[in-house]
């Protein structure tokens, strides 16, 4: 089983030390940006991620 968590950097932390405290090895894809309500910008900006990153870690074709 494996953990991959996709979010700002901020979540990121928290969650990959929770992943941790189960015995949990995350793998980590950071937005390109952030804009999340909770840490960034009071309105929230849309952001987006890596889809490259993404496949690489699951060892996806991303042509398919």
């Amino acid at each position: 089983m494996g953990v991959v968590g996709v979010a700002c950097v901020l979540n990121l932390i928290e969650g990959g030390l929770k992943a941790r405290s189960l015995n949990l090895v995350p793998q980590c894809v950071i937005l390109d940006y952030c804009g999340c309500k909770n840490h960034w910008d009071n309105n929230g900006i849309q952001t987006d991620i890596n889809c490259k990153k993404l496949f690489e870690i699951l060892q996806v074709d991303e042509n398919m």
